[in-house]
Formats: structure tokens, C-alpha cells, sequence
């Protein structure tokens, strides 16, 4: 993908990476699916294809009950419980 983070030494790299990991996976399930889904798209078939796969995910999204737990959870100032759907 030609993204980088963070360069680090060989011995913090394990401990570096599943730190990332830790902080997306803590993410909202479904944004995170749509992301990897139309980086995918994009290089598999261009921009056109990822902008129409996108804006379909993020209807998707906008209407699914993950997107009531974040407005709910940012209103109680709580952080939310994503179950993906």
C-alpha cells in the first residue's frame, strides 16, 4: 500500500505493531471493514470503483445500530460497545 506509521527498532517492531492493532481493533467494526474493503477496491480497480463501493459501505453504516451506540455513547460520555451491526 506504500503507507508507513512509524519506523522502529527490530526489537520494539512485535510490540510497536500490536500496539496499532490494539487501537483499530477498538475501532467501530464496521467503519474499519469499509476502510480495508475500498483500499482493496481502489487498488484492485481504480477510484471510480472505490468511490461507489465506499459511499454503499458508509449508507450501510449510517443506518446500522453501531452508528446509534457511538452518537448514544459520545452523548453519556462513555465509550461505546460496537457489536458490528
Amino acid at each position: 500500500m506504500g503507507i508507513v506509521q512509524a519506523v522502529v527498532e527490530k526489537d520494539k517492531l512485535l510490540e510497536t505493531a500490536n500496539g496499532y492493532a490494539e487501537k483499530i481493533s477498538a475501532g467501530a467494526p464496521l467503519g474499519i471493514r469499509a476502510v480495508l474493503n475500498s483500499v482493496r477496491t481502489y487498488e484492485e480497480h481504480g477510484m471510480k470503483a472505490f468511490k461507489d463501493q465506499l459511499m454503499n459501505q458508509l449508507m450501510n453504516i449510517i443506518e446500522s445500530e453501531d452508528v446509534n451506540e457511538g452518537i448514544l455513547a459520545l452523548k453519556n460520555g462513555r465509550k461505546p460497545v460496537f457489536k458490528g451491526n
